[in-house]
């Protein structure tokens, strides 16, 4: 089953992954759910070659310049797909609701690491908590660069060993407009100091998803399961995606998205915008 986001492709399979596959294993190890099936649709070229499938999306995205797909395997097996960055400030004017609506989490925590001052490529990626090389460069610093949040300090040396990188006036406007919107809209207005911090606008499905992982980083069955909540779809569609892509929440591992081990937390953002909501 496909299903078309504003910002992804994700494409469904019902059931996990086969047993003795482990998600770390997609694109090195293939297991056969059916050997009968499988070595059928093999003698009728159905199947050219077997446990190929993860490591060419992978490759194919990297051809491409997108980011590398996820993968999910929880009850069903998700496949996610990221498509290129695309410009999304108009710098002939004042910044827009285009900055809040189109800058993803992973550049916004970016921005705002940056804010601190000039960093190395290595520097950034260790205090994002980062081990992948390719995750930081396609889904935090290569989009930022594109949007012109970003800047090298050395941009006809790219490769220099002295390379830092650092906002852009319109980095640092775009970072002031994520700060200063309003945020809990519901139930009503947050107001007070933290209000001005926070970023986006946060729904009740956020709002309850903050209160829960105010407890401490939880899997994403148990916040799901704790929440109430039979559908996966439903859940990241409408708790954990907003609040990642709001910079609320975060993961423990952000490099390794579909890791056994993945908890998702509150972000210091989060815990302010959790705080001003206790305040009304």
């Amino acid at each position: 089953m496909g299903c078309a986001k504003d910002d992804r492709i994700e494409i469904v399979s019902p059931g996990g992954l086969p047993v003795g596959l482990a998600a770390s294993e997609l694109g090195s190890r293939s297991v056969r759910r059916n050997a009968l099936i499988a070595d059928l649709l093999h003698r009728i070229a159905f199947i050219e070659k077997a446990g190929t499938g993860i490591r060419r999306m992978r490759e194919e995205a990297q051809k491409h310049g997108s980011p590398e797909p996820a993968f999910e395997a929880d009850g069903f097996f998700t496949a996610i797909f990221q498509p290129l960055s695309t410009r999304p400030l108009d710098t002939d004017g004042d910044v827009t609701d285009q900055v809040t609506g189109q800058v993803t989490g992973e550049v916004l925590r970016l921005i705002q690491l940056l804010a601190q001052g000039p960093m190395t490529r290595s520097e950034a990626q260790a205090l994002l908590g980062l081990t992948s090389l390719a995750n930081f460069r396609n889904r935090y610093l290569q989009p930022g660069l594109d949007a012109g949040l970003v800047e090298m300090t050395l941009s006809e040396k790219t490769r220099s060993p002295k390379q830092r990188y650092l906002l852009t006036p319109l980095g640092r406007q775009a970072l002031g407009t994520r700060l200063s919107e309003p945020t809990l809209e519901s139930p009503g207005q947050a107001t007070g100091q933290a209000t001005g911090q926070a970023t986006g606008q946060v729904t009740d499905e956020v709002l309850k998803l903050l209160q829960l992982l105010a407890q401490g980083p939880m899997t994403r069955s148990e916040a799901q399961t704790l929440l109430g909540l039979t559908s996966l779809a439903n859940f990241r569609d409408r708790y954990l995606q907003p609040g990642l892509d709001a910079g609320l929440i975060e993961m423990t591992i952000p490099d390794k998205p579909s890791s056994s081990k993945q908890r998702y937390r509150l972000t210091p953002l989060g815990h302010r915008a959790l705080a001003a909501d206790k305040k009304r």
